[in-house]
């Protein structure tokens, strides 16, 4: 009898599985621009405390200015970093034909650098790539910025006029004091761990972007605002993102200038740059306060990248923590939980009772 109960569970996980991934795949018109507008609304709530905890001649401000004060400075700074977006692709295909003379020329010194007698024909090259289908689906995808934005817009909005009333469903949800308690100690701490690891990130992406943009400024580096802003938004991805923000600027650096030497020094100095920061300042603030193992992060980026493409991406640690969070709260998938974490060890706070 207990082994087929044990089968039964079996069955149920997997079917369980099987629909939450069709889910996943098939729903991504609707659950990306909600998970998003979720990260979004965390993220002002935590500035919108940040503002609260100022004390302005030892008096705060109410509750509702912070919030009006959180959106409208991160609504703001959405729209400067797309219109800054926009300007510098738009330059950068202006200069599309020059960028194409100084690759001819740079295949002529990697040639004699490499003692080749037949130049390297990169143009010839990168012609005999089909760049049609990845050109198609980056028009398609910025075509849809647009609508996404709005949606996402909308959910923010909405999740900020409802976040009033959570107490009160949860209450009139869990009327038993102790389950209300679990619910609440649970929705608190997945606050209280994703705001830590927004902010934290947001500032070491900060970091990181205007260190770099110091260096693309010293050695000349065309749009080194663009590239900056790029390498602020890429380092939102674990490890992936730090290559290819030193990667793009290095390669521009290679084709701009007449020598290897700039471009050696954007390397050098943007890969220490990331280093640093991502693995010696970021650890020592960060701690061990997300409790993710480093395999599972890559894997999460894998898993993520190929359902929900760059913005899983972007998704897949904040999506990863949350889920070790639930997981860690229930006694049947605690285990699984303890093979997410970074030491095998998983936090399970428990709920203060009212006197």
């Amino acid at each position: 009898m207990e082994a087929n109960w044990k089968q039964l569970l079996a069955l149920i996980w997997f079917a369980a599985l099987i629909l939450g991934g069709t889910l996943l795949i098939f729903g991504r018109d609707v659950l990306l621009p909600f998970f998003v507008a979720v990260l979004l609304w965390y993220f002002i709530d935590a500035t919108a405390t940040a503002i609260g905890n100022l004390h302005l001649a030892e008096r705060t401000l109410p509750r509702w200015l912070c919030r009006t004060l959180s959106l409208v400075g991160i609504a703001s700074a959405l729209y400067a970093v797309g219109a800054l977006a926009g300007a510098s692709i738009a330059d950068v295909y202006d200069a599309a034909p020059l960028y194409k003379n100084n690759i001819e020329k740079f295949s002529t010194r990697l040639s004699e650098s490499l003692g080749i007698e037949n130049k390297l024909d990169i143009t010839s090259l990168l012609r005999d790539i089909d760049f049609v289908p990845y050109l198609q689906d980056l028009a398609l995808g910025l075509a849809n910025i647009a609508g996404v934005a709005m949606l996402v817009a909308l959910y923010v909005i909405f999740l900020l006029i409802e976040q009033y009333s959570f107490s009160a469903k949860i209450k009139a949800i869990f009327p038993n004091q102790p389950a209300r308690k679990k619910v609440e100690m649970l929705l608190s701490q997945m606050q209280n761990r994703l705001g830590t690891y927004i902010w934290i990130k947001t500032l070491m992406s900060l970091l990181t972007a205007v260190a770099s943009y110091v260096v693309l400024l010293l050695v000349g580096v065309d749009y080194a605002e663009f590239w900056a802003l790029l390498i602020f938004l890429l380092n939102y991805i674990p490890t992936i993102g730090s290559l290819l923000a030193t990667t793009f600027p290095t390669l521009l650096a290679l084709v701009q200038f007449d020598s290897f030497t700039p471009g050696a020094f954007v390397l050098a100095g943007c890969g220490v740059i990331q280093f640093f920061v991502g693995n010696i300042l970021e650890p020592r603030i960060a701690g061990d306060r997300l409790n993710i193992s480093p395999l599972v992060v890559l894997l999460s980026l894998a898993v993520w990248g190929s359902i929900w493409g760059i913005a899983g991406m972007f998704l897949a640690v904040p999506i990863t923590v949350m889920l070790v969070i639930v997981l860690a709260h229930f006694p049947a998938t605690r285990p699984i939980a303890i093979l997410l974490s970074s030491e095998g060890q998983v936090d399970i706070p428990e709920p203060k009772q009212e006197s």
